[in-house]
Formats: structure tokens, C-alpha cells, sequence
């Protein structure tokens, strides 16, 4: 006589749900939006891991590198290091002239 099937639970972390999709913890972590938490862990719908299985996709689309890089203004700081980085680049190309009228 075999024991009774246990249905998969609606919300599991990600190391139950690598079980029930036959991948790595790792995989549910970047493919499917967590709905909620546990603790300290995340959980994950049912559903949604099965969208995932299916081919929807259920995470943020990828941002290509060059729009992920500034979505708020640049801070005094990375606008200095920038300046830094374009004087070591260019070798002071890019750079303005210090007015005339200024004694140096």
C-alpha cells in the first residue's frame, strides 16, 4: 500500500519550489517575483512558478545596461569621479579652461 500524495503547497520558499520545477533555488530566485514573505525567507505562489514553467515571464524585463545606469540624478560625488575618470581618459581634453580674469 503506498502513502497518500501530498498536493504541493500554494506559497513555498525557494527551495521547495526548485523541488516541485526540478531546478536549483538559485533559478526561482532570479525567474519568479516572490509574493510574499516568510521570516526571513521569500515565498512563492503556486501559480506564478507554474506561469514561469510555462514561458511567461513573471520578474521585471531586463533593462539594458546603458538605461540602468542613471534613473536618478547623479550625486556630487559620482559627477566628481566621473570628471576624475573623463581627465584620465581624454587627458584633460574635455576640459574647460579656467577663465582669463581668475589669477592663478
Amino acid at each position: 500500500m503506498s502513502a497518500p500524495v501530498r498536493p504541493w503547497p500554494r506559497f513555498m520558499t525557494a527551495r521547495v519550489a526548485a523541488q516541485y520545477a526540478h531546478t536549483s533555488p538559485w533559478t526561482i530566485r532570479r525567474n519568479v517575483a516572490p509574493c510574499g514573505r516568510r521570516g526571513r525567507s521569500f515565498v512563492y505562489s503556486l501559480d506564478e512558478i507554474d506561469r514561469w514553467m510555462r514561458g511567461a515571464p513573471t520578474t521585471a524585463p531586463e533593462v539594458a545596461p546603458g538605461d540602468a545606469r542613471r534613473r536618478c540624478a547623479p550625486s556630487p560625488a559620482a559627477t566628481s569621479i566621473e570628471q576624475i575618470r573623463a581627465l584620465a581618459k581624454y587627458g584633460g581634453a574635455g576640459v574647460a579652461a579656467p577663465p582669463e580674469d581668475v589669477a592663478g
